[in-house]
């Protein structure tokens, strides 16, 4: 499966709550979904946009990484208490569209993206979301070539 573009990205500081998680126990995912909700973490941070950010990948989309929830924030402004950061990797994204409801589109974008032939770097990967059923999922990969 191609991707449905590229872009290259420059640094960008995302700043959230995080969890370990794995993806054949989704449990960990859920539950931080529900947590950013409950504490209604945008309030919070009053940064801009809406990002689901995966990195500190242990080895490959199999293993073990870091799922950071939260907005794009300037890169002085301090980080409330119980939150951390992560900047985005600069670097080449193949960018897949998942469009229709949450949060089954995004699953059906990431099986996807997992079938898929991409030279991924599994530095930083992420989902920004743009609307209520929209959202864009950046996948760093190691040469623009490779993504269309």
């Amino acid at each position: 499966m191609a991707s449905d573009g590229f872009e290259k990205i420059t640094p960008r500081r995302i700043a959230g709550i995080s969890a370990r998680c794995v993806n054949s126990q989704p449990e960990a995912i859920h539950a931080l979904w529900a947590q950013y909700t409950q504490q209604d973490i945008p309030t919070r941070l009053q940064g801009s946009g809406m990002y689901a950010v995966y990195f500190e990948y242990e080895s490959d989309f199999s293993g073990p990484y870091t799922l950071l929830l939260g907005q794009h924030v300037e890169d002085d402004a301090p980080l409330p208490e119980g939150m951390r950061d992560v900047f985005l990797e600069p670097g080449d994204y193949a960018v897949f569209d998942a469009v229709g409801p949450f949060p089954q589109s995004i699953v059906d974008a990431w099986s996807r993206i997992w079938n898929s032939s991409l030279q991924r770097t599994y530095r930083t990967d992420f989902e920004m979301y743009l609307g209520p059923e929209r959202a864009s999922i950046f996948v760093g990969a190691w040469e623009s070539e490779n993504l269309l």
